[in-house]
């Protein structure tokens, strides 16, 4: 028998899948443990690569230790399996939550080259997407790269938090754009630790130019770079945390 918690719904562009879970029963809605924050939010996680982001959103009442825990968990999953996973994690531990909905959102190379330059240059959260300016909470990584014609690479990587906090929302970006041109070897990119509130102009904590600070081929742990974001104020410690 199918399980209808999965079941897909076409939307209005077919290279989008919709799943929408049901509420959760009310003698099932307990966080996991006390929480500071009282009423039901919005949150948003975006796990973005290869073109596409695998998006799950969901109204619920989750303490920063239940988010950086929820992440922990979902750590080590492709990014496509993430939505699943995060599901999951929610029921096994019994946290409050409603309205779930997880989204495939396809983005050529040159989109996603442009969210991650907002999110690294723009001035302020009011020049972000509209549908995270009607999150109450939103992380987001980022881990994408293309072939260039002459046989080089282009791609960034970011890692955005979005939370919010006594009346107001506190933001923290960790990211890098970046290329690299064969057949001169060279490689450059733009890297930046940026932090704001409401919608004040962002501060940047730390820039770097030239060399990439994360390495153009490897593995990096951007995921492990978001569940930090709170500890990382130089290029340095983002490095330290992100390449393995």
């Amino acid at each position: 028998m199918t399980d209808k918690r999965f079941q897909h719904f076409p939307s209005g562009n077919n290279n989008i899948t919709t799943i929408l879970q049901p509420p959760v029963a009310a003698e099932a809605m307990q966080p996991s443990c006390p929480s500071s924050v009282t009423a039901m939010q919005k949150f948003m996680f975006e796990f973005g690569s290869d073109g596409n982001i695998h998006s799950v959103s969901f109204l619920g009442n989750l303490s920063h230790e239940d988010i950086r825990l929820m992440l922990e968990s979902v750590r080590q999953e492709l990014y496509a399996d993430c939505g699943s996973a995060i599901y999951s994690y929610l029921k096994q531990n019994n946290m409050p939550y409603s309205s779930l909905k997880t989204e495939m959102i396809p983005l050529n190379n040159q989109e996603i080259m442009e969210r991650a330059r907002r999110f690294l240059q723009l001035c302020s959260p009011e020049d972000f997407d509209v549908r995270i300016c009607r999150t109450d909470n939103y992380y987001a990584v980022m881990d994408q790269q293309v072939r260039t014609p002459d046989g080089g690479c282009e791609g960034c990587y970011y890692a955005v938090r979005k939370s919010a906090d006594n009346g107001g929302f506190q933001y923290r970006i960790v990211g890098q754009t970046y290329a690299c041109s064969r057949p001169d070897d060279t490689d450059h990119g733009y890297f930046a630790v940026r932090t704001g509130r409401d919608s004040q102009k962002f501060f940047n904590l730390d820039t770097k130019s030239g060399e990439p600070v994360f390495p153009s081929f490897g593995c990096i742990d951007i995921i492990g770079v978001l569940i930090n974001i709170d500890s990382i104020t130089t290029s340095g410690q983002a490095k330290k945390i992100a390449v393995k």
